[in-house]
């Protein structure tokens, strides 16, 4: 029993801690000029890339649990979506334009954190950790969210200053 609060508190801090440069980019990127606020945005997206990169491994890294396939299916569909996730906004970001990049990353996002997954995969986790898991997607999706603002600004016009 001991283990577990310990597993459970020191994943709170991990998750905690492992947003928080993401949250302080996307806040950074307002407050300061715009030739500075250009490079945040690409510093908030490297991040947002490796972000998702180490969430995978550690998602791919779990042991399959007893005979049940499905929670091995889930699994892997949950580490290839956002692998899949990473490498596409890569590939938009160099390719097409960094708001495109973090609009089809928060869509997907977004629409991940209402995906059905088995039984087993989610009961994989504790509660309090599902919720904890729950309130770090919302907050990278209101990271998303202002990084977006902040690509399509009417006044500053960042996009403009990259081309």
């Amino acid at each position: 029993m001991v283990s577990n609060e310990i597993f459970l508190k020191s994943s709170k801090g991990l998750l905690y801690l492992s947003i928080f440069p993401a949250i302080f980019l996307s806040a950074l990127v307002w407050f300061s000029n715009n030739s500075i606020g250009i490079i945040i945005a690409h510093c908030f997206q490297i991040y947002f890339c490796a972000f998702l990169s180490f969430i995978s491994g550690y998602l791919g890294s779990l042991e399959k649990s007893g005979d049940d396939d499905s929670f091995w299916k889930s699994s892997t569909l949950f580490v290839f979506l956002l692998l899949l996730i990473m490498i596409t906004s890569l590939i938009i970001y160099i390719t097409f334009s960094p708001a495109w990049s973090i609009g089809f990353s928060f869509t997907c996002i977004f629409c991940l954190r209402h995906y059905r997954f088995s039984k087993n995969f989610k009961d994989l986790f504790p509660a309090s950790l599902r919720e904890l898991i729950n309130k770090i997607s919302v907050m990278l999706c209101i990271c998303l969210m202002v990084m977006l603002a902040y690509w399509l600004n009417p006044y500053t016009e960042p996009l403009k200053q990259l081309l």
